[in-house]
């Protein structure tokens, strides 16, 4: 199992466990739990991490017209490939659109002159890779 694979599966119980235990799924509190989860997932610093995340709700969750299913396993696999982002994988990368690349690029941008070099170096690659520069 990969660590993206860990992190769905964990993804998944915390929306099974609010759901068992509210007996409906409180969304706001699911969501904060899984940007909770991605933070601890991710090896880059929680504040890249906490906005890429961020941006996943506002975009994904936050938008939708069916808040109901939300979080729909669309949306989970799309935040699978945010994180495949930040650890330097390729799983589903496949699902990040082209506006989020931007917005990926953009995020990195903002916290360049925070991030260790070396993690700067594997994102920027990804990004240049990916035709965003």
């Amino acid at each position: 199992m990969t660590d993206i694979q860990k992190f769905s599966s964990d993804v998944k119980k915390i929306i099974k466990m609010n759901r068992f235990q509210d007996g409906s799924l409180n969304l706001e509190d699911t969501c904060e739990k899984i940007i909770g989860q991605f933070e601890r997932a991710s090896s880059v610093p929680a504040s890249l991490s906490g906005s890429v995340a961020s941006y996943w709700k506002t975009t994904y969750i936050d938008t939708s017209n069916e808040q109901e299913n939300e979080p729909t396993q669309e949306h989970l696999d799309v935040l699978c490939g945010f994180l495949s982002f930040l650890e330097n994988s390729d799983e589903n990368f496949d699902l990040i659109s082209n506006s989020d690349w931007k917005e990926l690029s953009e995020l990195v941008n903002c916290e360049a002159e925070t991030l260790p070099i070396e993690i700067l170096q594997q994102l920027m690659s990804i990004l240049v890779e990916k035709g965003v520069f």
